[in-house]
């Protein structure tokens, strides 16, 4: 039996890349931790949407109105919406889509520090290509897992319009 320490998944290092799209799926949601560690990864990104739990994100919010934390970028350079869910949507994968490729981080970690930079959370990594395909039947499993809140009426229209967009723009 070996010993050996497995690999820390680090959340920040898997955004490199040229993406076209950055989708998260979370309950928790921290915006600063989002604003302050991520977004400089995903700098290059021009579509990023935050799809959190609602009562999550209205807390999240609610908390900064009150403390004066400010958020200056969030429905300005990304996009930070409700999932309408009657119980919580405890939905958690982070997808990275290009026009040729894509990568899939699906785990139990929130969008925090805590559940994305901080060992303890289990991540899986999927990747697609054209010219290796071999995930492809995961990446249509989160596709159809977020095309079900929206046909539930679980996301605001507005979003939706944008999911559109996202998947117009990936291979």
């Amino acid at each position: 039996m070996s010993t050996a320490p497995r690999p820390r998944v680090v959340i920040p290092e898997l955004l490199q890349g040229q993406w076209t799209t950055a989708l998260i799926c979370t309950f928790g949601v921290s915006l600063t931790f989002y604003e302050t560690r991520l977004m400089s990864q995903l700098g290059q990104v021009p579509l990023r949407i935050i799809l959190a739990d609602d009562e999550q994100l209205a807390s999240t919010l609610g908390e900064a109105a009150r403390t004066g934390q400010r958020h200056r970028l969030a429905n300005m350079a990304y996009v930070a919406a409700p999932i309408r869910h009657p119980r919580a949507a405890h939905g958690k994968l982070m997808l990275l889509l290009g026009p040729a490729s894509g990568r899939l981080i699906v785990g139990s970690g929130n969008l925090g520090y805590d559940g994305c930079a901080s060992p303890g959370e289990l991540w899986h990594v999927f990747a697609y290509s054209d010219d290796q395909p071999q995930h492809l039947n995961e990446f249509a499993a989160a596709r159809t897992f977020i095309d079900g809140l929206a046909s539930r009426q679980l996301l605001d229209p507005p979003v939706v319009e944008l999911l559109l967009t996202a998947w117009g723009a990936a291979t």
